[in-house]
């Protein structure tokens, strides 16, 4: 942490300890920094701290805006000229205490202390870097609230990987524990379930993820039953992936899942339960009448007692072996334009984005990557397997769904044999048909002629 954070925290905490605010600014040594404003310089005396004179005639919102200054030049390196857009500052907490002190002029130190009371949800940054996949989880509070309800969570077992980003709803404390006691038990509970390899079939498997987030609905009602609390749930959306090919999703709220495809082109795929968009979808309300309506007010979370089975949407699609995933927040997708560069940059980059974007809500980020080879034919080996356990099941569902992969040698062998064949089905016909017009007009031709003969014969006799 900041050293100077640290002197002003100091500082605010003997301010509120005494009631008043320390007598002097030499009280913390604000590491020696002048120079910070033309008003300011006028302040410094030759040991390069504030004057006890000076000091007594500060009132509270002067103190504040100078402990502001201090701060914003001490990480700039520049003075402030009236705007918060440096991306020094642009850091949770850091930008919040800023804009209190620099914007709105707060006074008040507790609200000011409170304003550095980290907390270890405020980022998490992590990365899971395997042969053959990387995924990249962020998740921030941002650059407005002081708690991060969104929360998120990933498992890695046998074959498969889950990933899920939650938004808690219900504000404060509520919020914040509704999301990760989702995140938690739904973790907790596909674990035992691969661990006892109840995954039999797609059909079976969404029934798992629907009804473990209904479970999951379950404690989270419990829960407010239990502390007294009449507003809270949370969003969830989550994605299940066995051999880098099968995908299904299980999502219920206003996050989104996203797929970047092999040719580039980016789907959402999860829809949006928030009550415009589930009358619309329904014919309900036209589109004019859904732009009235409030967009963060939702129909389906966790945590409403009256939800039903049905209200979560499940999914099941094969993964093309370049297909690349984002798990996101609305804090995510209402500030940044998501487009197959918000796939392919760094990470460090779109955590920029995210910060230059000012986002006023919390958000969380997972992005999953395959790590594909470069060979023309990298999809051959991976479908091998289907060759040799055919299914009854398998076929219907690749019969039912329109894909680009084909799952085996022999099976591009034929396909590749069909093409040709359809190729000299066509050059034959072509040739049938030059050849029928042809003869037509050498039949023509010949008719012409024979009659021109007659005409001679008939001329001579």
């Amino acid at each position: 942490m900041n050293i100077l954070i640290e002197e002003i925290k100091a500082y605010l905490k003997s301010w509120i300890k005494n009631g008043t605010p320390p007598n002097s600014f030499k009280d913390i040594n604000f590491n020696n920094k002048i120079g910070i404003s033309r008003k300011l310089i006028k302040l410094v005396d030759k040991k390069n701290n504030i004057s006890n004179e000076i000091d007594n005639s500060f009132n509270n919102k002067t103190i504040t805006y100078i402990l502001g200054l201090y701060l914003y030049n001490d990480l700039t390196i520049s003075k402030y000229r009236g705007e918060l857009d440096n991306i020094r500052i642009k850091e949770p907490r850091i930008y919040q205490f800023l804009y209190k002190v620099l914007k709105l002029r707060e006074d008040e130190p507790k609200i000011l202390l409170s304003i550095f009371d980290y907390d270890i949800r405020d980022v998490i940054d992590e990365t899971i870097d395997r042969d053959d996949y990387r995924v990249e989880l962020f998740s921030t509070l941002g650059l407005t609230r002081l708690q991060n309800q969104d929360y998120l969570g990933y498992l890695e077992l046998n074959n498969t990987l889950v990933l899920i980003v939650a938004d808690g709803v219900g504000g404060g404390e509520a919020g914040e524990v509704a999301s990760k006691l989702a995140v938690d038990f739904i973790i907790n509970d596909l674990k035992e379930s691969i661990q006892n390899n109840q995954f039999s079939n797609h059909q079976s498997i969404l029934n798992l993820l629907r009804d473990t987030l209904y479970l999951a609905n379950h404690k989270v009602v419990e829960y407010a039953s239990e502390h007294n609390i009449a507003v809270i749930g949370t969003t969830l959306s989550l994605a299940l992936i066995i051999d880098k090919i099968n995908l299904y999703i299980a999502h219920i709220g206003d996050s989104r899942i996203y797929e970047l495809d092999n040719s580039l082109e980016v789907r959402q795929i999860t829809q949006d339960h928030s009550v415009r968009e589930v009358l619309f979808r329904s014919n309900k309300i036209t589109q004019n009448e859904k732009e009235e309506y409030n967009k963060s007010l939702l129909a389906f979370t966790l945590g409403k007692r009256n939800l039903k089975k049905e209200n979560i949407f499940t999914q099941h699609s094969i993964l093309y072996n370049s297909s690349r995933l984002l798990l996101c927040s609305d804090g995510f997708w209402e500030k940044i334009d998501i487009n197959k560069e918000t796939f392919i940059k760094p990470i460090d980059k779109l955590q920029i984005d995210i910060y230059n974007s000012i986002p006023t809500d919390n958000v969380t980020i997972i992005r999953y990557s395959p790590k594909v080879s470069s060979s023309i034919d990298v999809d051959d080996d991976i479908y091998e397997e289907y060759e040799d356990e055919p299914t009854e099941e398998r076929e219907k569902y690749y019969i039912s769904y329109t894909t680009n992969r084909r799952f085996t040698k022999a099976k591009k062998i034929t396909n590749r044999l069909n093409q040709l064949k359809n190729i000299i089905i066509i050059l034959i016909i072509i040739s049938s048909i030059t050849f029928f017009i042809l003869n037509l007009f050498v039949s023509k031709d010949i008719e012409v002629v024979e009659k021109d003969n007659n005409l001679t014969q008939l001329r001579g006799e």
